[in-house]
């Protein structure tokens, strides 16, 4: 299992040795629903953002107390990407500089 941790996601916990999904509630207000879509970004005008990606292979997301101090693990890539990226696009992303990611039986877990 590899486990990122690039800041998008859902909430998981472990019981028992298993994982479940955690109930999340949404915070959309009708209003929001309302407003008109933003406009996509003009990806060829617009300067992409630096994403910080730290992988695991032990199947758990890196603890809190691993990035104190302004210490971060060790496993970091760095990839060039843009607000809108999908995280099947992060994946693609992740798999084209990491080969370890692209072994069969890889699970992708954002947090």
């Amino acid at each position: 299992v590899l486990m990122l941790a690039a800041g998008v996601g859902g909430q998981t916990e472990r019981l028992a040795g298993r994982r479940r999904k955690m109930a999340v509630e949404s915070r959309v207000t009708q209003e929001e629903i309302k407003k008109e879509p933003e406009k996509p970004i003009d990806r060829e005008k617009t300067c992409p953002l630096l994403l910080r990606v730290f992988t695991t292979n032990n199947g758990r997301h890196h603890r809190m107390d691993e990035f104190s101090r302004g210490n971060v693990p060790s496993s970091e890539l760095q990839i060039y990407t843009w607000m809108d990226a999908t995280l099947k696009e992060l994946t693609s992303l992740v798999k084209e500089v990491y080969p370890e990611a692209r072994k069969k039986g890889t699970h992708f877990n954002f947090a």
